[in-house]
């Protein structure tokens, strides 16, 4: 399809957009969360370059090879040194364009027709010579550049209604630079009055600085000055990118904590609006000013404006707004999108200096459009019939033509200098395509929101056009229709259908009948042309009737981000990696008690293992995901329906969208706003939706999914995604788990089918093979030499609970133990009642599950582990063994009897796992200790005859809350 694109190349981010033949404008979704990218590149071992999220994520680990802020640079004859080698501004200028135009290229399969790249105004011709070079280096052909206030100014202008003669001044505060211009609308576009006025370094960066100025002071004496001091960089990387997400948080926070981890340094400044505003207001007061000059310049009154528009990431700062409004009054104009406006100018300046037609909108004033094909979606930007020239000049009296800037041929101009040309060796490294952004919408089939349309091929409301909806906008679905009456109340029902029998008892009695057990399938005549499959999740001969599109999502075919980009515990990947998917059908939601209680009525099939006593747990948790089915039974109800589990590809395409998001909702956990524990009615949570509509795909429950992408998964194991609440997990994280694991007490499950038929009723039962496994928890026994055995399935187990508003500690259903704190410098810990004898060999077993990546984003720092040798209600001494998931270390620790504070015996880093098994052998004074089985230290520690054996949380201090949740805790006989 013909485009044109164009983009902002920026100190901080760079952002682009496409314009298509029919005047539509889109952002182009260039990384794997935001649609922008950091403006970084990294320089690898072999040579290569990486741009964007990756080399920012390569530089949090080696800041010696990255560069970042190079546009400050351009013109700069001192080149850039990555690692050792020297790299000249427009160079990477030059990277960053090449891989902006490769992701489009690959998104679009094809090269644009146009590029246009837009500058600041005040750069004067050396500087754009210089950038004319950055083209060359790129080998991008058909291009132009634009000043970035003439960008934002047509941008504006395609959002809103600007009649001829319009004046509008821009306010351009970005990561980097300030702009300050005014220009006139006319009937062929927009003119610069006057001279633009600019503010070289004044942006986003400047403002990280002051408050990285502001740890610093904090911080004092204690700061280190050694600029050689190899183990500073990456730290210190760490610190700025926390001064930054500082500045950004307190947008909307009045106070933030910045941690400070530097060698030597472990603590948390605080900071505050107030303070961050008295920082920066005078260089605002600049920008003000550099306004005011170019509003002089242009020889108008402020009260001659139009408006005033706010452009650039910057902007964003609430203190902007108030001191432009407090200037410029109502002419402020809110409505335009900083972060984007520049791109999106740039590729509607991208269709004109294409000739390209202009349709019927307002971008341009103009004839209307002739009679034709509908043009966007309404609400899309249009642009008008005459192909307008995009004027600027120095004056009103005399514009002069000076449409997007043709870059001059590249046999025209003078080689680039030793000094300005990159290493010749140095090949790119181009992204991986991503899905095509003209593929069709995700259609959702059947009533999911009030007054939606339904039927094949209808569309909800938010889910129409060529973008994904933004959480704010979906509506939440009510839910399935009412399910029939439940039969595992202990009475009959309908028809005199009998109380179930005990699970094992039908198994027993299936495998009697030689385990044939075909039953009829209701509405059979609808079931025409059934044919014996094998389903993907593992449940075989099945007859495949034809799955329902009622609450089901189509996802397109495409290539899909999957995995992650660094190593991770029990990631789905180590690297990045993109897949053909196949077009699919997805459940709008997990399965439902009230859905499985319907299925075991028909079916006289196994009861969950997490319906105590297998009876329905009740109309208040009818909408709740059903959970404590096995990945057999899981496999089984969907083959009834039709269909058969999600593959693992394909339930991370429908959780993670074109975005490749972490949540539903973005990167940060704490966002998505679900509950600390328990589940809740699926649907309910509006955050908690995909990007293709799809909800609860994370933390309402953990799901089965059938074939696993990664070859390191084991065969003999089954795959859960998504996590609970309480255990909330990134879409890239699996829980590979046996059979006989008792993580079946947490599982639930949705379906997936190749095609799907909008005619068909929903829940209509089919055959099925019954599964040998059935859905009851594996029983767990006491195996000899083991003192206690606790896996917290039975709340009546013998452990103390706790809650107030500090700290909780208790059973979490189902089956853990939770520890939390919501105090900084507080450790919590809970005891057995079994006493430990000095005199007695033993070692103690603990398991827990943590996020050291979603506790992170929540702002938990904190280690967990296993409290012995404690005499808490005596003289206070005690021992720990303890991990950090942030750091990634191990810890021993006794503690102070005087003080109460844990002492630090000895700490090393160490991988630790995702579900972490932790174990202390202990024989008289000697103790070893050991993480996944293997030994990690061994010590003599004379003196600790204290009997308290239990498992312990420390927080640390700038921990606003951390919680963990044992699975197990186990002492034994040495």
């Amino acid at each position: 399809m013909v485009y044109d694109l164009g983009i902002d190349v920026g100190t901080s981010y760079t952002a682009a957009a496409i314009r298509r033949a029919d005047g539509t404008i889109e952002v182009v979704g260039l990384g794997p969360i935001a649609d922008n990218i950091p403006s970084v590149v990294y320089l690898n071992d072999d040579g290569s370059l990486i741009v964007g999220d990756a080399a920012s994520r390569r530089a949090a680990i080696d800041p010696a090879g990255a560069a970042r802020e190079f546009k400050r640079r351009l013109g700069d004859p001192t080149p850039l040194i990555l690692r050792t080698s020297p790299f000249s501004a427009e160079a990477l200028i030059a990277k960053l364009i090449e891989h902006v135009t490769a992701r489009v290229t690959d998104r679009e399969r094809d090269r644009p027709r146009h590029t246009v790249v837009t500058h600041p105004a005040n750069w004067g011709p050396y500087k754009l010579e210089l950038f004319d070079q950055a083209f060359r280096i790129a080998n991008v052909e058909d291009h132009s550049r634009l000043p970035e206030p003439q960008a934002a100014a047509m941008a504006y202008a395609a959002e809103a209604r600007v009649p001829t003669g319009s004046v509008v001044a821009v306010y351009d505060l970005g990561g980097g630079t300030f702009d300050a211009a005014v220009l006139r609308k006319t009937d062929r576009g927009f003119e610069p009055l006057g001279e633009s006025v600019g503010i070289e370094h004044l942006g986003g960066v400047d403002f990280d600085e002051a408050v990285l100025h502001h740890v610093r002071t904090q911080v004092g004496d204690r700061w280190p000055d050694d600029p050689n001091d190899p183990s500073l960089p990456a730290p210190m990387l760490h610190l700025r990118r926390a001064c930054m997400e500082a500045k950004e948080l307190l947008s909307s926070e009045t106070d933030v904590q910045i941690p400070v981890l530097l060698p030597g340094i472990d603590t948390t400044i605080s900071l505050t609006r107030v303070q961050f505003e008295a920082m920066i207001t005078p260089r605002l007061e600049d920008s003000i000013s550099a306004l005011d000059a170019a509003i002089a310049s242009a020889g108008v009154r402020p009260d001659e404006l139009n408006a005033v528009l706010m452009v650039g990431g910057s902007s964003r700062i609430p203190l902007v707004s108030q001191m432009l409004t407090k200037r410029f009054g109502g002419l402020v104009a809110g409505d335009i999108d900083p972060l984007y406006a520049v791109a999106r100018g740039a590729a509607l300046a991208a269709g004109v200096a294409a000739g390209e037609p202009v349709g019927s909108g307002s971008f341009f004033a103009g004839p209307a459009a002739p009679a034709g094909p509908a043009g966007p979606p309404p609400g899309v930007p249009q642009v008008s019939a005459a192909p307008p020239t995009i004027l600027a000049g120095t004056s009103p009296a005399a514009p002069a033509p000076i449409a997007p800037v043709p870059v001059a041929p590249a046999a025209a101009a003078p080689p680039p200098s030793a000094a300005t040309q990159p290493p010749p060796a140095v090949p790119f490294n181009a992204p991986p395509p991503a899905v095509p952004f003209n593929a069709p919408p995700p259609v959702m089939h059947g009533s999911a929101a009030p007054g939606a349309p339904s039927g094949p091929g209808a569309v909800p409301p938010g889910l129409a056009g060529a973008s994904p909806p933004r959480a704010a906008d979906r509506q939440v679905s009510p839910g399935p229709p009412p399910m029939p009456p439940h039969a595992l109340d202990g009475e009959a029902r309908k028809g005199g259908r009998a109380k179930i029998l005990a699970p094992l008892a039908v198994v027993a009695l299936l495998a009697a009948a030689g385990g044939a057990y075909a039953l009829t399938r209701g509405g059979g005549d609808q079931a025409g042309g059934e044919t014996t499959s094998t389903t993907e999740g593992g449940t075989s001969g099945f007859v495949n009737a034809v799955a329902s599109a009622e609450n089901m999502v189509q996802i397109p075919a495409g290539t899909y981000t999957l995995g992650v980009d660094k190593p991770e515990p029990n990631a789905a990947e180590t690297l990045t990696l993109t897949k053909e998917v196949a077009a699919f059908y997805i459940d709008l939601y997990e399965v439902s008690n009230e859905e499985f209680n319907q299925f075991v009525n028909e079916k006289q099939a196994a009861p969950p293992a997490s319906w105590p006593g297998g009876r329905y747990p009740g109309d208040d948790q009818a909408l709740r995901p059903v959970q404590g089915v096995s990945y057999q039974w899981a496999s089984a109800y969907c083959a009834s329906l039709g269909k058969r589990l999600p593959t693992e590809a394909e339930w991370e395409t429908a959780a993670r969208g074109t975005e490749a998001r972490l949540f539903p909702w973005g990167a940060v956990a704490a966002e998505g706003g679900l509950p600390d524990e328990g589940t809740y009615d699926r649907g309910s949570m509006a955050a908690n939706a995909s990007t293709f509509g799809v909800f609860d795909l994370t933390g309402n429950v953990w799901e089965w999914v059938g074939d696993s992408y990664d070859p390191r998964v084991d065969e003999s194991l089954h795959v859960l995604r998504g996590g609970q609440n309480g255990y909330l997990r990134k879409n890239t994280v699996r829980l590979p788990v046996a059979d006989s694991s008792n993580a079946l007490k947490i599982a639930g499950f949705r379906c997936a089918a190749d095609t799907a038929d909008a005619a068909l009723p929903a829940l209509q039962f089919g055959d099925f093979t019954v599964p040998e496994l059935g859905n009851e928890v594996t029983p767990t026994t006491t195996p000899p030499g083991v003192i206690l055995d606790d896996t917290f399935d039975d709340a009546t187990s013998g452990w103390v609970e706790l809650t107030t508003d500090e700290i909780r500690y208790g059973y979490h259903p189902n089956g853990f133990f939770h520890l939390e704190t919501k105090k900084e410098s507080t450790d919590v810990s809970v005891e057995s009642s079994v006493a430990l004898q000095a005199d007695r060999p033993a070692k103690i077993n603990v398991s827990a599950f943590v996020d050291p990546a979603n506790t992170n984003d929540d702002g938990g720092v904190f280690s967990y582990g296993i409290l012995f040798r404690s005499s808490i209600n005596g003289d206070g001494n005690g021992l720990i063994f303890v991990v950090d998931p942030r750091s990634q270390k191990w810890q021993v620790c006794n503690r102070d009897p005087d003080t109460g504070k844990w002492v630090l015996i000895e700490q090393k880093q160490r991988a630790i796992p995702d579900t972490a098994d932790l174990e202390v052998r202990m024989k008289g004074d000697t103790y070893e200790f050991l993480i996944g089985g293997q030994q990690v230290y061994a010590r003599d520690i004379p003196g600790y005859t204290g009997s308290g054996a239990g498992m312990v949380l420390v927080s640390y201090q700038a921990s606003t809350k951390a919680h963990i949740h044992f699975d197990q805790f186990r002492i034994s006989e040495l």
